[in-house]
Formats: C-alpha cells, sequence, structure tokens
C-alpha cells in the first residue's frame, strides 16, 4: 500500500488497522496485545525517544518525530512555529511563548507538497518540556480537541504520512 508516494510495510498496515479500530470501536484481548507488540517493535525502528515507561505504554499511539510548520495565533499576534512530533491524540510545538495550560485554541497545518491542510482545534496539556523530554525548552504540547470528521481524516492521513516517512528515513540511514 502507498499513500502519496510512502510505502507502508505489512507491519505498518497491521498497526495502523488496529489502532483505528482501537479508536472506533476498541480490541478485544488478543488484537490489543498485537497492537502493543507492533507498537514496541516500532518505536524501536523509529528511535524513539525514551518515555517514562507508563506514559509509553498509555499512549494510544506513536508518537513521530517529525517537523512540519504550523501557524497559531497567541493573544493578538500570529505565531509560526515548527511541531516537532505528531501522534493520532496532538503534537508538539516549538514556541517562545507556550500557552497556559487548559487553552484552546485554533491551529493551521498545511503540507503543500502533500496537498494537506488541516485547522483542528487543540487545547494545551503540557508545557516547558522538549519534544524528546531530554530537556526543558520553551514549547508545549497540544491534544487535538472536539475535531470534526473530516479534521479527523486529515490528521490521521498527516500521522500516517509521517510514520511512513520517519521509518523510510531511518532505514535509509542505516544503511548509509
Amino acid at each position: 500500500m502507498t499513500s502519496r508516494g510512502v510505502k507502508h510495510s505489512q507491519e505498518i498496515r497491521q498497526y495502523l488497522a488496529l489502532e483505528r479500530r482501537a479508536q472506533e470501536e476498541g480490541l478485544d484481548v488478543h488484537e490489543l496485545e498485537q497492537w502493543r507488540k507492533l507498537k514496541r517493535i516500532l518505536e524501536r525502528r523509529l528511535g524513539s525517544p525514551s518515555t517514562p515507561k507508563d506514559a509509553s505504554e498509555q499512549r494510544r499511539s506513536l508518537r513521530i518525530l517529525f517537523s512540519l510548520k504550523v501557524v497559531f495565533k497567541t493573544q493578538e499576534e500570529l505565531t509560526t512555529s515548527l511541531m516537532q512530533n505528531i501522534s493520532r491524540g496532538g503534537f508538539y510545538i516549538e514556541t517562545k511563548e507556550p500557552l497556559p495550560l487548559g487553552t484552546v485554541f485554533t491551529t493551521h497545518i498545511e503540507i503543500e507538497e502533500w496537498r494537506l491542510s488541516v485547522n483542528p482545534t487543540v487545547r494545551v496539556v503540557s508545557t516547558h518540556a522538549s519534544a524528546d523530554f531530554s530537556s526543558r525548552r520553551a514549547g508545549m504540547g497540544v491534544a487535538f480537541h472536539e475535531l470534526s470528521e473530516a479534521d479527523k481524516q486529515t490528521i490521521d492521513e498527516i500521522y500516517e504520512l509521517c510514520l511512513g516517512i520517519a521509518l523510510q528515513r531511518r532505514e535509509e540511514d542505516e544503511v548509509s
């Protein structure tokens, strides 16, 4: 299967199918164990930063280190920044002026080369922790908040493309 030129292995397709099913209707015990196993394999292949084990186990999707441009409004100022990672549940924005915890706002993500754009509403869930938890830097973690079905589909497509590209890059780096 390819999506916009990104090849997904059987392993990735299985993981993504289980992840989608978990969100929509839930998984039985066998499927949940398979999903966890595939998630651990993909985390290792991605070289995912170490997160507290409990947080990694509870996270409903992989956190993919991937930089994309995002635009959001802070007070009266429009800010352009970088998204440093993405998961199905949200993303991390690198910014010198993180908004207070609990702030709900709309952001704009546009990826011209994929012809994708979305304006999801998000809520600030963490501040002043770097995307990989290795140091404390200015930024904020945001969770998607009250998404339309169309926004959810676009975010899923962005997430799945980022996963495929991140895995391809890791494999290319290992070969080099």
